[in-house]
């Protein structure tokens, strides 16, 4: 960020965009443990419905204790209910909101945009503003549906409009660099390194070694793949399941599965039930 002028009577101010799920915990605790006092932080979620199923109250007030005192806080509408209208309107929410509650009091800015609802963010920003924005793809349309060509340009033309204006991307991991690189053609020099992980808190949970037979036997024999989300229909373990089902009809060798398809409630949910049922179903181990 840069240096507030002396004099000036506008706060430098830092704007974090966020997408539903569990995947920030770690930049908000960096935030609340890093961020200059004289820097206002402003949070711009998306606002969930409770009858969302996205929507989890636990996460969402211990998502409130990670925010740092004096924290902004202006929800932004719709985004979540992954079509490309919704994804639009979010965009142009959060833009309304910018200009209406952030930049007018701002002076040195950056902005972090989160995740697929703010693709198209910055083809809706002024230049000088779209300039300190940095755009963090977790997925994209080419990784989550191929066939949605739609989705997959008005991804590529927000990226785009954002690095022609001195903005940058930010990959999360060496895999999404190449996937930015080679399938949106985002060149290197604005691509930012950003990790996405784990807090401190949630390694101590990893710290213990594994024990004998923590794995099962075929996973430990012949390896495994983690088939890992939110068990909500959307992300696809049916669509595995049936896959495993086909190769194995086909005499193909695979991998063993470790499906976790995870809620925060105590008891299995239906949709849970329903890919117990599916395993069993195809003879699945």
């Amino acid at each position: 960020m840069e240096h507030r002028p002396a004099g000036s009577s506008q706060t430098p101010r830092l704007v974090a965009g966020y997408a539903t799920g569990r995947a920030r915990p770690a930049t908000r605790t960096a935030l609340a443990s890093m961020l200059n006092p004289a820097v206002s932080l402003v949070v711009l979620p998306i606002r969930l419905r409770p009858g969302s199923p996205e929507y989890q109250p636990i996460w969402y007030r211990r998502s409130q204790r990670l925010l740092p005192a004096g924290t902004q806080v202006c929800p932004v509408d719709n985004g979540t209910d992954g079509t490309l209208d919704n994804f639009g309107h979010g965009c142009a929410d959060a833009a309304l909101s910018l200009a209406a509650d952030v930049l007018p009091a701002a002076g040195p800015l950056l902005i972090v945009a989160f995740d697929t609802p703010f693709h198209g963010l910055p083809s809706l920003l002024p230049g000088p503003v779209c300039r300190r924005t940095v755009l963090v793809p977790r997925s994209t349309a080419e990784l989550h549906d191929p066939a949605d060509t739609a989705r997959r340009d008005w991804e590529a033309r927000g990226m785009h409009d954002l690095v022609a204006a001195g903005g940058r991307v930010a990959a999360i991991s060496a895999h999404m660099r190449a996937h930015l690189r080679d399938t949106y053609r985002i060149p290197a020099a604005a691509l930012a390194e950003l990790r996405d992980g784990l807090t401190p808190a949630e390694r101590r949970h990893l710290s213990r070694p594994a024990g004998p037979g923590s794995m099962p036997a075929a996973a430990g024999s012949h390896g495994f793949m983690l088939a890992m989300g939110r068990a909500q229909p959307y992300k696809g373990f049916h669509d595995l399941l049936d896959a495993l089902s086909i190769l194995r009809r086909q005499a193909v060798a695979v991998p063993h599965l470790l499906l976790a398809a995870v809620t925060e409630d105590r008891r299995p949910s239906p949709y849970q039930r329903g890919l117990a049922r599916s395993i069993a179903g195809h003879g699945l181990d």
